[in-house]
């Protein structure tokens, strides 16, 4: 339990690189805390969770704390990576959205988006209760697009 006002930051986080893969960190920050990115860095990198609670949201807490909780008992999914199928490609030419994959807890999603051309299968790979999954996913020819792609924020 902390307050966010963590003095030795550098030593903070190679204490937590040394814990064992059956600890998660899992930390919940009331805005504004003093160092929500630290606290959330500790929980990412030990494959635990981070909640960041509103001051003026209060009615959202306890489905908050209850979200934490339930992560805290269950396994998680962690370690994740993806191993893109392309030939002739460098590894430091694949460009991926996001590029670092964090912990995945029951009923939680995460979208993953490569930007390399010809690319049809990939090879994901993660720990799930210490021991490691691998499997192949492809994408049929009808799915693919090419062309400008355009987001608004």
């Amino acid at each position: 339990v902390s307050d966010g006002a963590i003095l030795s930051h550098g030593l903070t986080l190679s204490l937590a690189e040394r814990l064992p893969n059956s600890v998660r960190i899992i930390s919940a920050v009331l805005t504004p805390a003093p160092n929500q990115h630290l606290l959330e860095t500790l929980a990412v990198n030990s494959g635990g969770a981070y909640q960041r609670f509103d001051i003026r949201g209060k009615s959202k807490w306890r489905s908050g704390v209850s979200r934490l909780l339930t992560m805290a008992i269950e396994p998680s999914l962690g370690n994740a990576s993806i191993k893109w199928k392309v030939f002739g490609l460098r590894s430091e030419d694949i460009r991926q959205s996001p590029l670092f994959i964090s912990s995945l807890f029951n009923n939680t999603r995460l979208t993953v988006f490569g930007f390399l051309p010809n690319c049809r299968a990939a090879t994901l790979s993660a720990l799930v209760g210490g021991q490691e999954i691998d499997t192949i996913v492809s994408c049929p020819d009808l799915r693919v697009t090419t062309g400008n792609t355009l987001h608004r924020l």
